[in-house]
């Protein structure tokens, strides 16, 4: 278990992003859980993944306040020059190819409004959830050249990294089927590495949350970071 500070990611998130009346993306937003409390909190907020799937997932629940979904990657954001209070990686520049991550941060930057802000959350790569998940997803490497990809970007002209902050936060599973559902949907590609080491992490699901609560929810707790920058006014 990790020893950092526990928080809730919102928590977080709302030291250095307040939504209220501003327009903000979500790069690489899953299934909406993230657009869904911006747009509740009174944000245009609008989440963008490049894969259908999830897009499906997160149009399937009911819209929490006028959010949108469009389908694109980080390297072509679908916005005008400017036009945006704030731009979130909430967990996604490491699932960007390599060869892309420079590219979404400065797309970020370009979509940012002046004294906009760039909010990115990444797993640090450590914890008993990272052990576990690494037989089927090892992201030592990737995680690795997204942190590289932030300290370039803390170079750019206009651009300025304005905090760091690391803390621990629960990811929480009612059951193995759930989480095969959660990792599975993220990426694709996990699926044959998933079916060839299914028996292992089902018998390893127990043993390796940090807790059990009482209703049988399993809950590890993993270690992330936020970095935050902001566009020059």
């Amino acid at each position: 278990m990790t020893d950092r500070p526990r928080s809730r990611h919102t928590e977080v998130l709302k030291q250095f992003v307040q939504p209220e009346g501003k327009h903000v993306a979500d790069v690489g937003c899953g299934d909406g859980g993230l657009v869904r409390y911006l747009a509740r909190k009174g944000a245009k907020a609008v989440g963008i993944d490049p894969q259908p799937g999830q897009l499906e997932r997160a149009r399937a629940v009911p819209p929490a306040g006028g959010e949108q979904y469009l389908q694109a990657g980080a390297q072509a954001l679908p916005f005008e020059d400017g036009s945006l209070d704030a731009v979130i990686f909430f967990n996604s520049l490491h699932h960007l190819p390599l060869e892309l991550m420079d590219t979404g941060l400065m797309e970020a930057c370009r979509c940012l409004k002046s004294g906009g802000t760039l909010y990115v959350l990444e797993p640090l790569a450590e914890g008993p959830w990272f052990t576990f998940m690494r037989p089927v997803d090892d992201e030592t490497f990737v995680r690795a050249k997204a942190e590289e990809a932030l300290r370039r970007a803390a170079a750019l002209p206009g651009f300025k990294q304005t905090a760091r902050k690391e803390y621990a936060s629960a990811n929480d599973y009612r059951s193995f089927a759930d989480l095969k559902v959660d990792i599975l949907s993220i990426d694709p590609a996990r699926q044959d590495a998933f079916q060839r080491h299914e028996t292992q992490l089902r018998a390893a699901f127990d043993t390796a949350a940090d807790e059990i609560l009482e209703d049988g929810t399993h809950r590890f707790w993993s270690p992330y970071r936020a970095t935050v920058f902001q566009k020059a006014a």
